[in-house]
């Protein structure tokens, strides 16, 4: 079954960072992060089947990987989007966090970055992201949301 995130939470949050123009300067917490919780902004994160029809008329975005793997050392790795000539880089979920790290939309949505702990993803060509995953000790796991017009698709990304 194929699944898609739709988040209204990451536009909008997105939004703030474009109207604040850094997310150093945005955010909600003490460090000024671009970080939401469903219950902090009251807009519910929605998980919805391609059947359902809510995805859009979009074709799927396909790409290079949907898994990355790292091991304890951490290093980086890029995925390619195939099919679109660009994509926009939503937010970082880690698994084991309600929070959601946004994107920063950098130049022009152009060169997008998001940073939570752990792990960075950053838009380095229009259709091509490039995650770090720093080293740790600690097995961990994260989400990378993208998309690109009314086509989403999401990166998991495993550190063992």
């Amino acid at each position: 079954m194929n699944r898609t995130v739709l988040s209204a939470m990451a536009v909008i949050c997105s939004a703030v960072a474009v109207s604040c123009g850094s997310q150093k300067r945005c955010g909600n917490n003490s460090t000024g992060e671009m970080t939401t919780t469903e219950e902090e902004i009251g807009i519910p994160v929605k998980t919805v089947d391609a059947e359902d029809g809510l995805v859009g008329l979009w074709d799927a975005i396909r790409m290079t990987a949907d898994t990355l793997s790292f091991g304890k050392e951490g290093g980086e790795q890029t995925v390619i989007c195939l099919n679109y000539d660009k994509w926009w880089l939503n937010d970082i979920k880690p698994h084991n966090s309600e929070k959601y790290w946004h994107a920063d939309p950098g130049r022009n949505n152009e060169y997008m970055t998001a940073k939570a702990p752990g792990i960075s993803a950053e838009i380095i060509r229009p259709n091509t992201v490039r995650v770090k995953v720093e080293p740790s000790d600690n097995p961990a796991s994260w989400d990378i949301h993208l998309e690109s017009g009314d086509a989403f698709t999401s990166i998991t990304v495993i550190q063992k």
